[in-house]
């Protein structure tokens, strides 16, 4: 018995796995993890992110964002994490990632904006916010985010 990771059967499975997660299946599927697990699962993230324990939020987000590589949500949830203990490199990388899967949530691109200042970038920040609000603009979304942003724009 030959229980290598890279046998017949072994590489066969990486295949079909490597085709099904292509084809946009989520390994949470795969595993028979139910929505109300997963949603339970963000409950606990996001209480614990509001209670300043983001490391132990941040677990639980990388958590779902493997099982759910396609709910911005979850990703949003890391980035925040990311950016509260200061890994604004990794948090913008994170938003940039969201704006990927929902194109038309100005939000991502105003904390991306949020870590460049953080960062002392303050002329990629300005540009965050301005493409961030453009995307409001587009969508016809308005948030207390995008107000901050356009005054932040406007006293510049």
């Amino acid at each position: 018995m030959n229980d290598s990771l890279f046998s017949s059967s072994g590489a066969q499975a990486m295949a079909f796995m490597e085709d099904y997660m292509a084809r946009g299946g989520k390994l949470a599927e795969a595993s028979n993890i139910s929505v109300e697990a997963q949603e339970a699962l963000y409950e606990l993230a996001y209480l614990k992110y509001n209670n300043a324990l983001y490391e132990k939020s941040a677990r639980l987000f990388q958590f779902l964002c493997l099982y759910d590589q396609w709910n911005p949500c979850f990703f949003t949830g890391l980035g925040a994490c990311q950016q509260m203990v200061g890994l604004y490199g990794e948090a913008i990388d994170t938003y940039l990632y969201v704006l990927s899967l929902d194109a038309n949530d100005p939000h991502p691109m105003i904390y991306v904006g949020d870590c460049y200042v953080a960062l002392g970038q303050h002329q990629k920040a300005r540009l965050a916010y301005q493409a961030s609000v453009l995307m409001a603009n587009a969508s016809g979304m308005a948030s207390a985010d995008v107000s901050r942003v356009e005054k932040i724009i406007n006293e510049c």
